[in-house]
């Protein structure tokens, strides 16, 4: 599993886990797009998306999508958070 590192800059706003090397949860970050992630509280820890920060931006649709953008490709996101572009998990 590849970790987003410490000062990498977020793809979109929302919620990132702290993770250990082999993807075990430590704590969540809030983050905006844009944004650097903060330092980790140790080596060789890093980032992985959660979810979306929804706000009033952001409409949601069930027949359309989430009113989200694909962090891969900027496709839009279904409800299950897959690219309705280029089929990844976002």
């Amino acid at each position: 599993m590849k970790l987003l590192r410490p000062g990498q800059k977020a793809l979109r706003s929302g919620q990132y886990a702290m993770c250990d090397p082999s993807g075990g949860k430590i704590k969540e970050v809030t983050l905006t797009k844009g944004e650097p992630f903060p330092r980790t509280e140790k080596p060789g820890q890093g980032y992985q998306w959660v979810d979306a920060t929804l706000d009033e931006s952001v409409e949601l649709d069930d027949d359309i999508g989430s009113g989200m953008d694909c962090m891969f490709c900027g496709g839009g996101l279904s409800m299950d958070g897959s690219c309705l572009k280029c089929g990844k998990q976002n």
